[in-house]
């Protein structure tokens, strides 16, 4: 099973665990012995926006007839005015060219965020004794879409287990309880939030049933004229009876007569003529078969897991896809009422509000990227959320053409007008669904009249170059970003595409002749992408015409030719596929570092056959930076804030569902490709050598820090990914070599496949029937085996020289897979320490997974916070200045995921009670990007506490720090307790009582030992004026502690409680030097129990402040 776990570490709403149904969910999270649910249903959520006010439903509609305040001819004579010759002067971006007042001629960015309205939080309150727990554990169970939670104190344990229901509205929630009292109480509440204006009502309907209406008009509602949208979340209490405390913060249900067994059943009602009594029918209904909701909810997870899986060496990227496919089917818009609204920018993950944009469609990369990768994934069940919701907007877009520009059709820009490669990228969608399934009556019914409405438009627009006798899109936007521009790649490259798939599907189709022979020329005759000379990288795509040949960006817009459309690829000419590389790499470095960036680049160079960029690319902008704990990604982390976001007001920054779908995408890309028409699986698997072009130029030391080798895939497979032309596609790479490859074919195509062993290896295929695996036979085209199929007909590919008696024995470890998989999800509870891979992970071997530091050695990536390499392990520093940590196994896994990023800082999945600690280290060591840049930390002081009796290698707990430019960070300084202050020292004691120092062994390089007393003690240190911080930790493994810190006259820091044998303190506290001289730090014990110091970190953040 795939997990996210988090022991014995409190969790907040930024790392809080998804739950959905597609349109109804929210997020879990245990801090401050609270569990709570924050609730999302998009009926509530998007009942905001002025579309659903009454005002609009009477017929307000937005006006088309000018475009940021000019109609179309005003906005081409502009584009001419404003044009500037990028290699001779500066240019305008387009937002200046279209605004005398864009953001970049004001003083300031003004205040902003959005607050859409919550559907509000469950919370659970334990008892206080269980406050004091000697172990807690929060889960996400991907497999059967739970979350638990189980605390342990004593003989007393308390466990949860939430799910949403599959369909309908509800929660259900059981609590088990070996003692009537540990579940104290129960709490609804409607948080308030910053600007957003919402009415809310308690009340208790008797002593099981309790409920809240919430009440607010939409954006642009005639308040004189209309009621408030007002929905209701009603909650039934079985196996105890409540006794309701309201208060205009909420209502806390104080549980009595508890069972062992208590039930929480909870709906949301929107839509209802008496929204209280419609709640109450549904909780009569569903509260008396519960036991049936269950089994509909283990059926649905159950049949979604057995669509597909992937098994990786690399275990934290085989839990990212796991975990962000369920995201996104949890909060895809399917079984919702507003397809309009399907998924969206943070799907139901925005519970924390103002945020800084809501979670809409943008449509400009954003909500492409959520469903990238549910063609391959084999999930066009969700996939045609994004169908439904795209043709919801069809209508509108038509009023734009006709109301701006006059013309037929569908405006393939809307909503952004110029943008134009908006619809004509979306409908690759509809085309990806059509081949991935060969419904024939989609594809006549939906996708091929859209097809036609979109390409009416663009053959309205286009203009005729009488000197080259192409045809020209102006004027033109790239998507924010470059000038006001003619022919960017973005919107020639989709519409050409989208021309060529239209010929395609006429054909198919046996529509008009004469369309087809249209879009043919047209296609033919669209301007030719825009290239130029790059100083750094040689000839690229340019951006868009009038672009400069080197202009940084913020989509990575100009790989769209690589990826998704496949024009350019590792199968072009050479002259070709040169420019696609070289475009690449400009893009690589010269994108803006977001959250759909990193898989859009990693996608295009698995197109490229680069399979270690693909993953360097993956991990090192994507993961390194916006990963949270919880296996989600956001603009905004512990390492990595989003340009964006730098100048904003305080907001909240949710997760990003364009980000989910991109690491399933580019994971996916290495595994199986198809979009050429041919099948190849294991197209950009990384080979482990090292990328030269990334090291010419270096100095040899600087090798180690700056270019990071990534492990070679040596062992993995796939299970039923889905190829176009309808072909469930398994296949087993087996030390480094394909192993075998097994298709299911759901329409009955001819099936062609890049060969999969090599020219050398003779390959056979083999049918599947009533008696066994028997021969069939097949031929070679240009390199690919061809061989036709009957539709649910299953045939394998394998290497000639295996007998096909033998072809039973070499695919039984898919059959066992299988099997295991479909009995997945009848556990209750995946215990940190039990398997968690039982399924998926039999098309492999065991190699790779083991653990061992062989398998992943040279990347350094993986495994738990503290281990390190065996070049770290003798003392030694060599190429690679970064600790190699093990890979943790799926099976046996009781500790975080754990990466050590490109700069050093621990990326976690999970969490548990050393996570906060090492954050904490991390981010006093090593570098922070603002955006694009990098920002160092600059230690004062690295100071390590103990005996001092022994030499230490430190980077078996601490990274060493290299600067970007190669300077290597402070080392640490021993301090004993025989070191009294001198001024010739600079450091050292100055007033202590009698101070023990004791090495106890562990748990690592840096908390094993420690200097402390009963006495109070004062440590001085020299600091030149300024602006300091103080990084401390305490505690130590034999004994209880109780530690204060106090800088002398500034502040003083208390322990929240006694610290346990084995428990440690790690935290922050300023020091504010007012003059050059002596900071005095004075450690004193409290509570009976003796202090501890074990290192302390003085940073520098502003001199002579």
């Amino acid at each position: 099973m795939h997990t996210v776990s988090y022991e014995n570490a409190p969790s907040g709403w930024k790392e809080a665990l998804p739950l959905g149904n597609g349109h109804f969910g929210g997020m879990m999270f245990f801090e401050d012995n609270k569990l709570t649910l924050a609730m999302n249903h998009y009926e509530v959520y998007y009942r905001k926006l002025h579309r659903y006010s009454q005002a609009y439903s009477s017929g307000e509609r937005r006006p088309y007839r000018k475009m940021y305040g000019r109609t179309y001819g005003e906005l081409k004579e502009r584009a001419r005015e404003m044009y500037r010759d990028p290699e001779r002067e500066p240019f305008f971006l387009y937002g200046d060219a279209l605004s005398e007042h864009n953001l970049h001629r004001r003083y300031g960015k003004p205040a902003g965020g959005v607050s859409h309205y919550p559907t509000g939080e469950i919370g659970l309150f334990p008892s206080a004794e269980l406050a004091d727990s000697e172990r807690y554990v929060l889960q996400l169970d991907v497999e059967e879409a739970c979350v638990r939670l189980r605390i342990e104190r004593g003989e007393d344990e308390l466990e949860a287990c939430t799910i949403v229901a599959p369909d309908g509205d509800y929660i259900l929630c059981e609590i088990r309880q070996t003692c009537p009292s540990l579940l104290e109480a129960v709490s609804l509440s409607l948080p308030a939030r910053r600007y957003a204006e919402l009415a809310t009502d308690y009340w208790q309907v008797d002593d099981t049933t309790f409920c809240y209406r919430g009440s607010f008009y939409p954006d642009g509602e005639d308040r004189e004229a209309y009621e408030p949208f007002s929905f209701l979340v009603m909650t039934r209490i079985a196996g105890a009876k409540g006794i309701a405390d309201i208060s205009a913060d909420g209502m806390r249900i104080r549980l009595e007569a508890a069972e062992p067994s208590v039930t929480l059943l909870t709906t949301v009602v929107t839509e209802a003529p008496d929204l209280e009594a419609a709640a109450l029918e549904r909780l009569n209904r569903e509260a008396a078969r519960v036991e049936r909701l269950k089994e509909r909810h283990r059926t649905h997870w159950t049949r979604f897991w057995e669509r597909s899986s992937v098994s990786l060496p690399d275990p934290l990227l085989e839990d990212l896809w796991h975990i962000n496919l369920y995201a996104i089917a949890c909060s895809s818009g399917k079984g919702g009422r507003m397809a309009e609204q399907a998924c969206g920018l943070n799907g139901l993950w925005d519970i924390k509000q103002p945020t800084k944009w809501g979670s809409m469609w943008y449509w400009d990369v954003n909500i492409q990227a959520a469903f990238w990768p549910l063609y391959t994934a084999n999930h066009l069940e969700i996939a045609e959320a994004f169908n439904d919701g795209l043709l919801s907007y069809a209508g509108e877009a038509e009023r734009m053409a006709r109301e701006f520009y006059g013309q037929d059709g569908i405006a393939g820009d809307y909503p952004h007008a110029l943008y134009y490669s908006i619809w004509p990228w979306c409908a690759q969608f509809l085309w990806d669904y059509y081949r991935y399934s060969l419904d024939r009556q989609f594809l006549k019914e939906k996708a091929y009249p859209l097809f036609k409405r979109i390409l009416r438009f663009f053959e309205g627009i286009v203009e005729a170059d009488g000197e080259s006798g192409t045809y020209a899109v102006f004027p033109d936007i790239s998507p924010e970003q470059g000038p006001l521009t003619r022919n960017s790649v973005s919107t020639l490259s989709t519409v050409k595409h989208l021309l060529r798939i239209a010929v395609e599907a006429n054909r198919l189709l046996g529509e008009a002749e004469e369309d087809c022979r249209r879009w043919s020329e047209l296609a033919e005759r669209l301007a030719p992408y825009p290239t130029g000379e790059s100083n750094r990288y040689g000839p690229v795509l340019r951006d868009s015409e009038w672009a400069p040949a080197d202009m940084h960006m913020r989509h990575p817009s100009l790989l769209m030719p690589i990826y998704p459309i496949g024009e350019l690829s590792k199968h072009s000419a050479p002259e070709l596929r040169q420019l696609a590389e070289n475009t690449l790499r400009y893009a690589e470095h010269h994108t803006e570092y977001g959250v759909f960036q990193f898989g859009w680049l990693s996608c295009a160079a698995s197109r490229l056959g680069k399979g270690n960029a693909a993953l360097r690319l993956l991990y090192e902008q994507g993961i390194d930076l916006s990963l949270r704990s919880n296996g989600l990604f956001a603009e905004e982390t512990e390492r990595w804030m989003n340009y964006c976001n730098i100048t904003n007001e305080p907001l909240y920054h949710p997760h990003m569902m364009e980000a989910s779908g991109e690491v399933v995408a580019a994971i996916n890309e290495m595994l199986l490709q198809s979009w050429s028409g041919a099948i190849e699986v294991f197209p950009a698997i990384p080979s482990g050598e090292p990328e030269p072009e990334r090291m010419a130029g270096l100095y040899a030391h600087e090798v180690g820090h700056k270019v990071r080798s990534y492990a070679k895939w040596d062992e993995c497979s796939f299970r039923d990914l889905l190829a176009a032309g309808a072909f469930e596609v398994s296949a087993a790479l087996r030390e480094g070599r394909t192993a075998w490859v097994r298709l299911k074919s759901k329409a009955g195509q001819r099936a062609v496949l890049v060969h999969p062993f090599g020219p050398e290896v003779e390959a056979a295929v083999a049918r599947l029937d009533e008696s066994g695996w028997s021969p069939i036979p097949h031929h070679r085209e240009q390199g690919r085996l061809v061989f036709d199929t009957e539709a649910g007909g299953e045939y394998a590919v394998y290497p000639a020289a295996i007998a096909v008696d033998g072809l039973s024995l070499l695919l039984c470890g898919e059959a066992g897979a299988e099997a295991r998989a479909a009995g997945a999800a009848a556990g209750q509870w995946d215990e940190p320490g039990q398997s968690d891979n039982p399924g998926e992970a039999a098309l492999s071997s065991d190699a790779g997974r083991t653990g061992e530091v062989g398998q992943f050695g040279e990347a350094g990536q993986y495994g738990q916070a503290g281990q390190s390499s065996k070049a770290e392990q003798s003392g030694e520093v060599g190429e690679v200045d970064v600790p190699v940590q093990a890979s943790m196994s799926g099976p046996d896994r009781a500790s975080p995921r754990v990466r050590e990023a490109h700069t050093g800082r621990r990326v976690f999945l999970g969490k548990d009670r050393d996570t906060r600690h090492y954050q904490l280290l991390d981010h006093f060591t090593f570098d922070y990007y603002t955006g694009n840049y990098r920002e160092s930390r600059l230690a004062a002081y690295r100071i390590d506490c103990g005996p001092g009796k022994r030499a230490k290698h430190y980077g078996k707990a601490l990274p060493r720090q290299v600067h970007m430019d190669g300077i290597v960070g402070q080392a640490f300084r021993p301090l004993t307790p025989q070191m009294s202050f001198t001024p010739y020292a600079g450091i050292g004691w100055a007033a202590a009582g009698e101070l023990i120092a004791e090495d106890r062994g562990g748990p690592d390089e840096l908390r094993r030992d420690f200097i402390g007393g009963t006495e109070e003690a004062t440590l001085l240190i020299e600091l030149p004026r300024g602006r300091y911080d103080l990084l401390f930790v305490s505690g130590e493994s034999a004994l209880p502690s109780y530690t204060i810190v106090e800088i002398e006259g500034q502040s003083v820091w208390k322990p929240e409680r006694p610290l346990r044998a084995g428990e440690f303190a790690t935290d922050i506290v300023p020091i504010a030097q007012r003059r050059d001289g002596y900071a005095a730090i004075r450690f004193r014990s409290g509570e009976g129990l003796p202090w501890r110091v074990n290192v302390l970190i003085v940073n520098k953040n502003y001199p002579y402040l």
